[in-house]
């Protein structure tokens, strides 16, 4: 082929995907038609190409504002987690949440404790009148999405959670208690437990609602990749499985911008099966997360 038809051809090409609305390289949500899809534009995204941290969208560790409230004042995280550090590696395209014989630190290999990426974070000062909101990214309304490969084993968690940015409106008081008072307040775009090994087994919740709460099992026998996705609306939420839509949520929504967690959780037993029967390293598998707004 020569370089003037080779030329040509790229011409023409961005031509048309300019006539169709479309940008050369920009994802779209996952499962959409295009007609669909170009009413998305994309907000936020990290395929995780760099292999090192990319500290303008991330902070790694587990809700560190609360860890340092907590233990200035005495209290007891609610989950009783032994540090807020997060274990992690990014390598070949993706990232990976682990638990790693006592990485994160904690007291012995049974503690429960959570490695986390997440996009904002907070300090109070002398008061919980008095916070430092550190918002690398958060936003109300929107596609939230997650190509990811769950972690299998008694005792964990892969989640994927959109939290309020600010600290006085998420599901725990500052003390550490319940905050029911304001209805919804955060969501679960999924909650997926280690067992059984051979199935994707997750929980879709808006928290604190009565009905907001969805149970899915779907086989998984090769332990493979999977697209979960949460296209949240005003008094409305659909939770999305590999494109398919699973459930949908009518009813309060939180009302502020919110930013993304996405965590493995390492608990110390689960149906009466203890934490060692685990082969570490255990890893959540993260391929990319993105997130798009209605234009």
């Amino acid at each position: 082929m020569s370089r003037m038809l080779a030329s040509w051809i790229c011409a023409g090409t961005a031509l048309l995907i300019g006539a169709l609305g479309l940008a050369a390289t920009e994802p779209v949500p996952f499962g959409l038609s295009s007609e669909k899809a170009s009413a998305w534009r994309l907000t936020f995204a990290d395929e995780f190409e760099a292999e090192t941290l990319d500290a303008s969208k991330w902070y790694a560790g587990y809700r560190n504002g609360q860890f340092e409230y907590y233990k200035r004042v005495g209290a007891v995280h609610p989950g009783a987690y032994t540090s807020p550090d997060c274990c992690y590696e990014i390598s070949g395209g993706t990232l990976k949440l682990r638990v790693d014989g006592n990485a994160p630190r904690r007291p012995y290999v049974g503690s429960p404790c959570v490695s986390c990426f997440m996009t904002s974070d907070h300090r109070y000062g002398e008061s919980v009148n008095d916070v430092k909101v550190m918002k690398k990214f958060g936003q109300k309304y929107g596609w939230f999405e997650m190509r990811c490969k769950v972690a299998k084993g008694p005792g964990l968690e892969s989640a994927f959670w959109l939290h309020q940015v600010d600290p006085l409106h998420q599901e725990f008081t500052p003390e550490g208690k319940p905050n029911t008072g304001e209805g919804a307040l955060e969501f679960d775009i999924f909650e997926a437990w280690g067992t059984p090994t051979n199935t994707v087994h997750a929980q879709m919740n808006v928290h604190f609602t009565e009905d907001g709460h969805y149970l899915m099992t779907e086989p998984d026998p090769d332990n493979a990749f999977h697209v979960f996705a949460l296209e949240w609306e005003e008094g409305r939420a659909t939770f999305y499985y590999d494109g398919m839509p699973r459930q949908t949520y009518v009813g309060p929504t939180p009302q502020r911008e919110m930013f993304v967690l996405m965590a493995l959780f390492h608990y110390r037993r689960e149906a009466e099966r203890r934490i060692s029967e685990l082969t570490y390293p255990v890893d959540f598998q993260i391929d990319y997360v993105r997130v798009w707004q209605r234009k």
